[in-house]
């Protein structure tokens, strides 16, 4: 939910990129050490294919940087410098391999490295909420104070210095302080929140109904063994059989009336 910057009208369409991705790389092929846009939250799930993963907790993120902390190291497995980055060997490495059909999630601030150790497929996504905004405003804080340094010499012949500060933050970090400003206003927005309203309360009639159709058929059980263990004939096996088809169509139609009314709540109406 955005107001389109042509029309000044709220609009629902999607203005900006959505932050998921489907990576093909071939055997060998690998991804540099790198934390994640935003310093976001992801997930990376493998179609097919094997991956290795490198992390390297926020703890210990400074030492893969060099010592004025701007330039971080490309490539763990070469050989680096140890003037250029004095604190690189003190690093502890988490590694794991990633098989076909796995999940990896990338918490915010980790670092890290990923070789294709075989033809892969991997579909992935970025995104980031009220537990991680921190971490963005951080970013752009920082990179906004290095953003401003660079062309401070050009302050005083510069008509809009803070607004090419902004553009240079927005071409090296994928937004600036107007962005993070868009994306509090889209918060405290009403029918955003109408909206997460709406998707928790379905969300909780499906965990209700997951959690009555385990407590029912449980009951089923129950009531099931205790019925069979009054078969003594023929007749009484036809009684069973006639008795759980009947429980079981009545059980069935009242789950498919849930689901009716799950459809008819705001999320679902055609706009």
């Amino acid at each position: 939910m955005h107001n389109d910057s042509d029309t000044c009208q709220e609009n629902d369409g999607i203005s900006c990129s959505d932050y998921r991705f489907v990576y093909m790389g071939a055997k060998g092929s690998w991804t540099p050490l790198h934390a994640d846009v935003f310093r976001s939250y992801s997930w990376s799930a493998n179609v097919c294919g094997k991956k290795k993963w490198l992390f390297l907790p926020p703890s210990q993120c400074h030492l893969v940087f060099d010592r004025g902390c701007k330039n971080c190291v490309y490539d763990i497995f070469e050989d680096v410098s140890e003037t250029n980055f004095p604190g690189f060997k003190k690093a502890i490495w988490m590694e794991c391999s990633q098989e076909q059909n796995e999940i990896i999630f990338v918490p915010s601030g980790w670092y890290h490295q990923v070789h294709n150790l075989e033809d892969t497929i991997s579909i992935n996504h970025n995104w980031f909420n009220a537990y991680n905004l921190s971490w963005v405003l951080d970013l752009l804080s920082r990179d906004y104070k290095e953003a401003k340094e660079y062309i401070e010499d050009i302050r005083d012949i510069c008509d809009d210095f803070e607004g090419l500060c902004q553009r240079n933050l927005a071409a090296n970090t994928a937004g600036n302080h107007g962005f993070f400003l868009d994306l509090m206003e889209t918060l405290d927005d009403p029918n955003f929140l109408e909206l997460c309203i709406d998707v928790g309360r379905i969300y909780g009639k499906i965990h209700e109904q997951q959690n009555c159709s385990f407590d029912t058929k449980k009951a089923w059980m129950v009531e099931f063994l205790d019925y069979s263990s009054h078969i003594r004939n023929l007749e009484d096996f036809v009684k069973f059989i006639d008795y759980s088809v009947a429980k079981l169509s009545a059980t069935f139609s009242e789950e498919i009336i849930l689901v009716s009314g799950l459809n008819n709540w705001p999320l679902f109406e055609d706009q």
